[in-house]
C-alpha cells in the first residue's frame, strides 16, 4: 500500500480528512483488511452505502465516522492530478476518509 497524501477541511462545523492510497490487491482485500482492523475497536460497522460495493463506511462514535471508497480506473478523472498520476502504477486507488462533526453552525 501507498500513501498519495492526504487533505484536510472545515465545512459547515464538519471536519473532514482524507487521505489516498494505493495498493496491487483487489478492494476486497481493502475491505477486509479495514474490518479486521476496525473489528476490534467496537466500531459500529461495517455498511455498505453503495449496491456496488465500491465504499465500506464505519460509526467511530456519535459524531466520526470513517469511509472507504474504491476508485475504479473510469473515476479517475475526479481525483487530484497528484493521486491521479500515481494512480498508474496500482490495480486499485482507494480513499479514507475520516469525518467528525463538531458543530452544527452553518451558514
Amino acid at each position: 500500500m501507498t500513501d498519495f497524501g492526504s487533505s484536510n477541511a472545515i465545512i459547515c462545523g464538519i471536519v473532514y480528512s482524507e487521505g489516498w492510497r494505493g495498493t496491487s490487491v483487489a478492494f476486497s482485500a481493502v475491505k477486509k483488511y479495514y474490518s479486521d482492523e476496525f473489528s476490534g475497536r467496537n466500531w459500529e460497522g461495517p455498511s455498505y452505502p453503495y449496491n456496488d460495493g465500491s465504499a465500506i463506511i464505519f460509526i467511530v462514535d456519535a459524531s466520526t465516522q470513517v469511509e472507504i471508497t474504491d476508485f475504479s480506473p473510469d473515476t479517475h478523472e475526479r481525483l487530484p492530478l497528484e493521486v491521479r498520476d500515481a494512480a498508474k502504477n496500482y490495480q486499485n486507488v482507494y480513499d479514507v476518509s475520516v469525518s467528525r462533526t463538531q458543530t452544527n453552525d452553518c451558514p
